[in-house]
């Protein structure tokens, strides 16, 4: 965890380079959950941002799909799980 910021329900994470099969350098991941104020609910804001080694330039979608289903896809779930349906 790089950073974690209570007050805007946010936080920062990193990992190694090419962490969990992933062929991504710098890997840096933003999250923050703000309140829906007409219901229970809350919008999750995920970015990520990374490098990828020359060979892997013209890969460059498979790259992003590879994080947004082995990164992003996954954590949403778990926070639903973990939240429920007011998530």
């Amino acid at each position: 965890m790089v950073s974690l910021d209570d007050q805007h329900r946010g936080h920062r994470v990193t990992f190694g380079d090419n962490a969990a099969g992933l062929r991504v350098r710098r890997y840096v991941s933003t999250m923050a959950a703000r309140p829906i104020t007409f219901s229970n609910h809350a919008y999750v804001e995920w970015s990520s941002q990374f490098d990828r080694d020359e060979a892997d330039e013209a890969d460059e979608d498979k790259v992003i799909t590879q994080v947004r289903d082995g990164v992003l896809i996954p954590g949403l779930k778990a926070l639903e799980q973990r939240f429920g349906s007011t998530l």
